[in-house]
């Protein structure tokens, strides 16, 4: 996917994140001549404010490995893992209040999403249809969400 010539349209965040993922197996596989291979295990891009992000794991691997790798039923079935370098998975979470996240929390076992998303007095977005996208993604991450809080010494 890596071409030699990029074009304006390589810079969208999208597209310049698989690029970069990309580079990134490049530079691995330098890294690794002749030592084995490397395989992709995630990349994920996020937004930092207003930077984005892109976080890429792999593994170095013998045949042995990742034949056992390709075998294995539960890591296959993984949703946030990449099978090639690019594909790129976007973690969008919105940015809520400790109450927002406790009220949200606490119906995420009694009701389904939408239901959820219809009676938030709040949108995640303008667009009705990326204010859902953005709620699930949320509920799908809602346990790793990080949490800052004030440590008094």
């Amino acid at each position: 996917m890596l071409r030699e010539s990029l074009t304006s349209q390589d810079l969208a965040p999208r597209q310049f994140a698989r690029i970069l993922a990309q580079s990134a197996k490049l530079a691995a596989l330098k890294g690794v001549e002749g030592n084995g291979t490397i395989e992709p295990l995630g990349a994920y891009r996020y937004r930092d404010g207003e930077h984005q992000m892109l976080t890429v794991t792999a593994v170095i691997t013998d045949e042995a490995l990742s034949s056992r790798m390709a075998g294995d039923a539960i890591f296959q079935q993984w949703p946030f893992r990449s099978e090639e370098w690019d594909d790129v998975y976007e973690v969008n979470v919105p940015d809520l209040s400790p109450r927002e996240r406790q009220h949200i929390n606490s119906l995420l076992s009694t009701q389904d999403e939408f239901q959820i998303h219809q009676e938030l007095p709040f949108r995640f977005d303008d667009n009705e249809i990326e204010s859902l996208r953005c709620f699930k993604s949320y509920v799908q991450h809602y346990r790793r969400y990080p949490s800052f809080g004030r440590i008094h010494l």
